[in-house]
């Protein structure tokens, strides 16, 4: 009777998306309906939680996976890969003002009050 009462609640409500709320609501139903001692409700409870997650982790994994392949054919960069470059562009930047400024370094100013016009 657990089994089928198992069963029929993920496959009526969908496992992946059961939440523990819903689980309770349903399985305290089945109690006041006497369909269920309050032992089965809590083992019942347990063991819809447990596959709900672990669905729902298989899920997530499968989700990844196609995004992964999908940035991959579209040929997306991975957020670590455009930091890096972020880096590397700032640390190039930094390089050419070097270059720069020895290239051509700044003239100095006149001093104040001075009235050398060389």
């Amino acid at each position: 009777m657990l089994k089928q009462v198992s069963e029929g609640l993920l496959a009526g409500l969908g496992a992946v998306l059961l939440t523990r709320e819903k689980i309770e609501e349903a399985t305290h139903k089945l109690v006041a309906e006497a369909k269920l001692s309050r032992t089965e409700a809590t083992k019942l409870n347990q063991e819809l939680v447990q596959r709900g997650e672990s669905q729902w982790l298989a899920f997530e994994q499968a989700v990844q996976e196609r995004l992964q392949n999908s940035r991959g054919k579209l040929g997306l960069a991975r957020q670590e890969e455009v930091d890096g470059l972020r880096q590397r562009v700032e640390a190039l930047e930094a390089r050419l003002a070097l270059l720069e400024d020895r290239l051509h370094p700044a003239t100095p100013t006149p001093a104040k009050g001075s009235t050398c016009q060389c």
